[in-house]
């Protein structure tokens, strides 16, 4: 019998902290909802939150979905550090180097190690008077 593996989706992850940020800039409560992307079914939305929120990004929220009888995560605010990945995740060259470098060196693509070299990466680029 075949499993279906979920991956850690990097752009997903990406583009979940850019719409929470959207949401709280807005002032409205974050809701599941708000977490529809195309081409991204709920258990793949949630594994992602989930990862988010392991990685001490994001806080999440739990839902049970009664009609499908699965748990849904999604992301309701961000960490101190949360907040500084999302700033060096606005900048499409540091995101886009800190993306190449994790999937070279690291074959779980691991968001853990994502904000270790992202965080570097705008630190560095900080004193340095790039950022």
């Amino acid at each position: 019998m075949a499993t279906d593996v979920i991956e850690l989706d990097f752009e997903l992850c990406r583009q979940m902290l850019f719409r929470l940020d959207q949401i709280l800039l807005d002032g409205r409560l974050s809701l599941p909802s708000d977490y529809d992307f195309d081409g991204h079914g709920p258990e793949i939305i949630s594994y992602n939150a989930r990862q988010l929120g392991d990685a001490k990004l994001v806080r999440i929220k739990t839902a049970m979905n009664w009609t499908r009888g699965q748990l849904r995560y999604w992301p309701v605010w961000f960490s101190p550090a949360g907040e500084k990945f999302l700033a060096a995740a606005k900048d499409e060259a540091r995101w886009a180097e800190a993306v190449k470098t994790v999937t070279a060196q690291d074959s779980t693509h691991n968001l853990k190690a994502l904000k270790a070299v992202l965080l570097a990466g705008a630190a560095l680029g900080q004193v340095s008077g790039d950022g």
